[in-house]
């Protein structure tokens, strides 16, 4: 999991992500937008039988971002 001080959106083209938004977990298909707020914790993962094909947009120039010390999805 990690935060940016900044916006960040997701576009999924091709595939099926797993997502950890704050304390949800939701499976999302193609095609698909995510929207994800200023500093909520978030992590994702391709969960599909292909190579997932994600555009990633930080609408403005924010960088910064910080780890988190967990992550939310079962190692299997």
């Amino acid at each position: 999991m990690h935060t940016h001080k900044g916006e960040e959106s997701h576009v999924l083209l091709e595939g099926t992500i797993l997502y950890a938004l704050g304390d949800t977990l939701f499976t999302i298909e193609a095609p698909y937008i995510v929207n994800i707020p200023p500093m909520i914790p978030h992590a994702f993962k391709n969960i599909g039988e292909k190579t997932a094909n994600l555009i990633v947009i930080f609408p403005t120039n924010v960088w910064e971002y910080d780890v988190l010390d967990y992550f939310p999805f079962k190692e299997e």
